[in-house]
């Protein structure tokens, strides 16, 4: 009798636990610098404007940019994307998005150039990747010309910003909607350019570490975006990497619950049994 409850329990432990979420990472590390990004089976991507996988070596100074994990990491650059209407960017573009509506809070932008990526894909867990923002916007110019950069997950805001734009010649700041402001002093003034000749004088931030919960199998839409707003000039750009959506934690079935507390029951009773026999 022990034995077939000690099975039981075995069977219990070993077969009962469900997994909630199937993982995928995207590191870029199998994709020739200068191409389009690949992605895994099972998702889907959407490009708008100059989205590439490259290299750390292909900036320069190359000391200055290294992706955080293997060789390869994802450059949206604004350089030499298409102009689009700022209003109406994302409108029938890239889903759910949304930076449309974000955008067209911000007075006097008529247009932008503009670089997004799109990742649709199904599982849940918890969703962490690695970003930096580049830019070549200056307090110089006047305030209109915001740049800024937004990342969502299924339509809300993860993370997002836009350079402070202040005129050193006496104008106002512009509303910027309900992106927070980033200072020129945030970012580290060492000039870099992009694999593309595209110029950042201004410097990066740095990267950024950003963790999302996933809930339910979706499909789910995570969208990265940069702008660079009514000028051609001055370019923005978006560094990613590491994207990683890791499994949930096993959670026991009801069934399995049962099978555990009947086996715990059937070898407590066989103890006493074995006990009062002796």
């Amino acid at each position: 009798m022990k034995k077939f409850f000690y099975l039981l329990l075995a069977l219990a432990v070993s077969f009962g636990y469900t997994e909630i979420a199937s993982a995928f990472s995207i590191g870029f590390e199998g994709d020739k610098p200068g191409n389009a990004p690949s992605i895994p089976v099972g998702t889907k991507a959407e490009i708008t404007g100059n989205v590439t996988v490259e290299t750390g070596s292909g900036f320069t100074p190359d000391s200055e940019i290294q992706a955080t994990e293997g060789d390869n990491l994802l450059y949206l650059s604004t350089g030499s994307a298409g102009t689009i209407p700022g209003p109406a960017l994302l409108s029938g573009l890239s889903g759910p998005g949304v930076v449309d509506n974000e955008l067209g809070r911000i007075p006097g932008v008529t247009e932008f150039d503009a670089a997004i990526w799109t990742l649709a894909f199904t599982g849940e867990g918890l969703l962490s990747f690695d970003f930096d923002f580049l830019t070549n916007e200056t307090n110089f110019f006047e305030p209109a010309f915001p740049d800024l950069y937004e990342i969502s997950l299924d339509g809300n805001s993860i993370s997002k910003g836009v350079f402070e734009v202040i005129d050193d010649f006496g104008g106002a700041p512009i509303d910027t909607g309900d992106f927070p402001v980033i200072s020129e002093d945030q970012f580290s003034q060492i000039p870099i350019r992009g694999p593309d000749g595209t110029i950042f004088q201004t410097g990066r931030l740095g990267w950024n570490i950003i963790t999302a919960k996933v809930a339910g199998s979706g499909p789910h839409l995570l969208e990265f975006f940069v702008a660079d707003g009514n000028d051609s000039l001055n370019d923005s750009a978006l560094l990613v990497d590491n994207i990683q959506l890791s499994k949930g934690a096993p959670v026991p079935e009801p069934a399995t619950m049962l099978l555990v507390g009947v086996g715990l029951l059937g070898l407590t009773g066989a103890g006493r049994r074995g006990n009062f026999m002796k």
